[in-house]
């Protein structure tokens, strides 16, 4: 299930939402059917554009693969790189 989710996730869904200004990113198969993921670019006051994202992304991994059992996301409305920059100033300060 690794490779399936794998592949639609990088010939379907990134390309849609990279599109949109987002990334995703798969964090974690697990054998039980339990799909973990990361969308990430996400603008915090456009929670209506993030449910409709979070349905696109569940509805295409269902559709291609069957045995899916849930589908949990973390959106992520901050980008990596300015939490990595926040935690260098943060610990600086701590110097």
């Amino acid at each position: 299930m690794l490779d399936e989710t794998n592949a639609i996730i990088e010939q379907i869904l990134k390309p849609k939402l990279l599109a949109l200004g987002r990334d995703i990113q798969l964090l974690q198969v697990n054998s039980d059917g339990v799909i973990k993921i990361s969308i990430g670019g996400g603008c915090s006051t456009c929670p209506t554009a993030d449910s409709l994202i979070e349905k696109m992304v569940v509805s295409n991994l269902q559709e291609n693969i069957p045995n899916i059992k849930r589908v949990e996301i973390s959106l992520q409305n901050v980008s990596d790189e300015l939490i990595n920059e926040g935690l260098k100033i943060l610990r600086k300060a701590d110097l």
